[in-house]
């Protein structure tokens, strides 16, 4: 049998639900306005934050891969240029054998990348191409990195000539038929026939091509420079110290002083670490900005609910007069403000996640697919409790005018 206290305490529930329901339905254009400032700002954080650590993940993950007994050493800045980038600094064949000889160096792998045309069947696409030695010692440390696992056929062998190996999108997804083994597919013109598929690794390896790196340099017209070189570090040396040996070695050659390096010399941890730091700052930044939308958001829901307050100033009375409390028309205005941030919460989660995924598609460009979207569960609760947060936090000041209304003032209105 239900006591006074819980039949008022049910028709309190009924009033809020009926509150929201005026608000929704009533008021459709004013409520979506006030929705929208919220839904711009958490769509903005949840995008942002998305791809940032989308990119971070994938910068751990490949780097997590090629293992922390590697070192990599690129020409330029941070990473060196890619796929045929303009610098004057080169690194070359002579660099390789340098830092063959430097101590705790086991052995070191000059690669030659660049984007190319793939041609296939009638479709020209651009993937990524890596010409890489084919020795037996490059290709047993080649089986030790996770992205470089055939899935069909046989990795690259010594004596090789024009022979490739292509990434899972490359063979199931880049065109309208698939690519197999002993297929023929045309790199920037020259025929080239596939002898392996590597298995899938969810990034921009699966859109990438080896070829011997003889066959790179006639068919390219490089004869000696390199983009990069895998340094294979011995087993008991430290990353640190041979880093520092193989800059040493790499600025006596290449005569250039400490501090002006045309080359980096770059450890897994290290490249981590700068990307999170990069990845950190802008999201700092660019989420102080959507804050600003949140802002905007949150007075507007104060507007609204001082406006609602204003309107249902006899509904408070007549609750007050059956017996409600100032705790009670408190609790109701501040769930109810609540549920407008919560609103654009869960639409700001949507849109946020369609534009990082949109950014995603839009970035994956030849042969690359590092700028991912990844949206974690922990994003999504944390942007829908702090869409909750900020409209229970707006609706604050304006439920506690609604409890000082007096119920005898409010009847006569």
């Amino acid at each position: 049998m239900f006591t006074q206290n819980g039949l008022r305490r049910n028709k309190m529930i009924s009033d809020y639900f009926s509150f929201v329901l005026q608000t929704f339905e009533h008021k459709r254009l004013r409520t979506w306005l006030t929705v929208l400032g919220i839904l711009i700002g958490i769509a903005a954080v949840v995008a942002l934050v998305s791809i940032g650590q989308g990119v971070q993940s994938a910068v751990t993950d490949i780097f997590s891969t090629i293992g922390t007994d590697k070192v990599i050493v690129t020409p330029g800045g941070f990473m060196g240029p890619q796929s045929g980038g303009m610098t004057a600094a080169k690194l070359t064949e002579k660099d390789v054998k340098i830092i063959e000889n430097v101590r705790g160096v086991e052995h070191a792998i000059g690669i030659l990348s660049k984007t190319i045309k793939i041609k296939y069947k009638d479709q020209t696409k651009y993937v990524s191409l890596f010409g890489m030695p084919t020795d037996k010692e490059t290709m047993d440390i080649i089986k030790t990195i996770g992205f470089f696992e055939i899935e069909e056929g046989r990795l690259l062998k010594d004596g090789d000539k024009y022979k490739a190996t292509i990434g899972k999108t490359i063979s199931t997804g880049l065109f309208e038929k698939e690519v197999g083994i002993d297929d023929n597919i045309e790199l920037d013109g020259h025929t080239f026939s596939v002898v392996g598929i590597y298995k899938t690794s969810g990034g921009m390896y699966d859109r990438l091509v080896r070829v011997p790196l003889d066959a790179a340099r006639e068919t390219f017209n490089e004869p000696d420079e390199v983009s990069m070189i895998f340094v294979q570090i011995k087993e008991g040396a430290s990353p640190q110290e041979v880093k520092a040996d193989v800059e040493d070695a790499l600025r006596k050659t290449r005569n250039v002083e400490e501090g002006k390096e045309d080359f980096s010399v770059i450890l897994s941890e290290q490249v981590i670490a700068t990307v999170g730091s990069i990845i950190g700052t802008i999201e700092l930044g660019l989420t102080g900005i959507a804050g600003i939308s949140l802002i905007v958001g949150a007075i507007g829901i104060t507007n609204t609910m001082y406006t609602a307050v204003r309107e249902r100033t006899r509904d408070i009375g007549v609750m007050k007069a059956i017996g409600a409390t100032d705790k009670d028309v408190i609790i109701i205005f501040i769930i109810e403000s609540g549920f407008l941030g919560l609103v654009g919460g869960i639409f700001g989660v949507i849109v946020g996640v369609a534009l990082g995924k949109a950014v995603e598609f839009l970035a994956a460009g030849p042969g690359m697919n590092l700028l991912q979207a990844r949206v974690s569960p922990e994003l999504i609760i944390f942007a829908l409790s702090f869409s909750f947060l900020i409209g229970v936090i707006s609706g604050a000041l304006p439920a506690r005018a609604a409890a000082r209304i007096s119920p005898v003032e409010a009847m006569r209105k």
